[in-house]
């Protein structure tokens, strides 16, 4: 898990990916030969197609994989249906060929019933993505023949893009805002361009490049190029942020619900590599030992998944979390019945609950399938987090804020875990629980914070005042600190001490306190001796 000390905590499945195993399922072919997982949930159920040979031969079929079962979602009377998008209710789009093997409809599959929602008048239309309300975006022709996006929602569908014929709606949120694959934006009725990044193509080509909040990413060519190279960009409230490299191509490819945005990028050399981009760095994040590697997938947590060449020239499925990146078939558990026989070539999701949606190859069958990845259960672990400046004697000097790194499979409830900035205290202890189905923990840290420098208060030599030359004069002064307390006070002479009226002039007296959290006051009165 990645951590940035100055934000709240975050509360994941995993405190260190490294050490998390997972067990792993693999997704029927359904008498195909293979399967493909293209969209997963939060509960870990997964759509996608099988085949080929799944309905007929050369066919394909859309697949509903729930709790180890794959079940086979049908057509609309021809050989061919692809699942394209699948949200928390286990509601379903894609698109389902008629018996005619050339006309599809989008359909929406829902409660066991596959339902066509129509086109836009024309002949065919398809769902790529599908939201927590069920409304769903994609492409649907109209009766001219011409192709456009489009918002299903409430049984209706309506043409969210009448001006910009060939698009593909390719991401839906919650919100119901749709970004289209050629970089237009639709939000409460209207589209909008999010612009370029001064070149030619704007191109968003997943359906992850876009999340809740309706920030966005993916690649657009550069000024004075055409259209390429391409940087990947952050477009976030009608701004739109080339976030690098400087010195290559780069592609976004996903962004999580915190903003972060995984994908390639050239990092100098001549082979792309898997990057984080998060608080405004790209980070390389390195490959298993080959030439190149690619983030796919990414969770709110900053953890991605991907593949990577290793040295062997092989490509495998790795995942990053924590600082370091890894090879994801070694997290497989060993007790995992498919475990011996399974090699994961390439991971394109992570959920924020923690599953893992790869392929890869069974070599019991020869067969390339689709696997969903289940972290195995462990117990939470609670971890403070605190973001301030530390003074002296473990004192807080600054504006500080406390949070909590929750670890734990299955994500944990909690107790007192909220963040909170730390008043200035002379000793108040925070506790954190968290619980899940394996167990419990908790955690406490005693916060002492101080952030008011020490008074300090001259009483003689009298501000201002004219003494007589070498009059007697005692210093009276003192420092006070009601939080840490005093630890040095001290000023031109000790206090009681003579202050020197020996020779003519003005003279100046200073006083310096300090408190025990290291916070320094110096004042001064200024005096006369004639």
């Amino acid at each position: 898990m990645r951590i940035a000390l100055s934000a709240a905590a975050l509360i994941a499945w995993s405190g260190c990916a490294m050490a998390q195993l997972y067990s792993i399922e693999e997704i029927s072919t359904l008498g195909g030969t293979t399967s493909v997982g293209v969209a997963i949930n939060s509960s870990g159920e997964v759509t996608g197609y099988t085949g080929p040979g799944a309905l007929a031969p050369n066919s394909t079929q859309a697949f509903f994989y729930s709790s180890g079962v794959t079940q086979g979602l049908g057509t609309f009377g021809g050989d061919y249906s692809q699942g394209e998008g699948v949200n928390d209710s286990g509601q379903i789009t894609g698109r389902a060929f008629f018996s005619d093997n050339t006309t599809y409809h989008a359909f929406l599959y829902s409660d066991g019933v596959m339902k066509d929602i129509g086109t836009l008048g024309g002949t065919s239309s398809e769902g790529t993505a599908i939201n927590a309300s069920g409304q769903i975006t994609g492409y649907a022709y109209t009766a001219n023949s011409g192709s456009f996006p489009f918002l299903y929602s409430d049984g209706s569908m309506t043409n969210i893009g009448p001006t910009i014929e060939g698009e593909l709606g390719r991401s839906i949120n919650k919100a119901g805002q749709i970004v289209t694959a050629g970089g237009f934006f639709y939000s409460n009725g209207a589209l909008t361009n999010i612009g370029s990044l001064g070149g030619g193509d704007t191109y968003v080509a997943n359906p992850s490049d876009m999340n809740g909040a309706g920030q966005i990413t993916g690649y657009s060519a550069i000024a004075g190029t055409g259209n390429t190279p391409t940087h990947a960009f952050l477009y976030s409230n009608g701004v739109m942020t080339d976030i690098g490299p400087l010195d290559g191509q780069s592609t976004g490819n996903a962004i999580s619900a915190s903003g972060q945005i995984t994908g390639w990028a050239y990092f100098g050399g001549t082979t792309p590599h898997a990057f984080l981009y998060s608080n405004g760095v790209m980070q390389d994040l390195g490959t298993l030992g080959g030439t190149e590697s690619h983030g796919i997938g990414i969770d709110a947590y900053g953890q991605v998944v991907g593949n990577s060449a290793t040295a062997s020239g092989v490509t495998h499925a790795f995942m990053y979390s924590n600082g370091q990146t890894v090879d994801l078939n070694t997290l497989i558990d060993p007790n995992s019945p498919l475990a011996p026989y399974v090699t994961l070539n390439n991971a394109s999701r992570v959920t924020n609950t923690g599953y893992i949606l790869a392929n890869g190859t069974d070599s019991r069958t020869g067969y390339f399938v689709s696997f969903v990845l289940t972290p195995n259960p462990t117990i939470p672990t609670v971890t403070p987090a605190i973001a301030g400046t530390l003074g002296e004697n473990g004192w807080y000097v600054s504006a500080t804020t406390l949070s909590w790194t929750i670890t734990g499979y299955p994500t944990p409830t909690t107790s007192g875990c909220g963040t909170v900035s730390v008043p200035d205290t002379k000793g108040k202890t925070y506790t954190c629980t968290a619980t899940n189905s394996s167990g419990s923990a908790s955690g406490s840290v005693t916060m002492k914070k101080d952030t008011v420098p020490p008074q300090v208060t001259i009483k003689i030599p009298v501000k201002g005042k004219t003494y007589a030359l070498n009059e007697k004069v005692l210093a009276s002064y003192t420092c006070l600190d009601i939080t840490s307390g005093v630890a040095a006070c001290s000023g031109t002479v000790k206090d009681g001490a003579a202050v020197n009226t020996s020779t003519k002039g003005t003279k100046t007296f200073e006083v310096i306190g300090i408190d025990k959290a290291g916070n320094k006051t110096t004042d001064f009165v200024l005096y006369t001796v004639k």
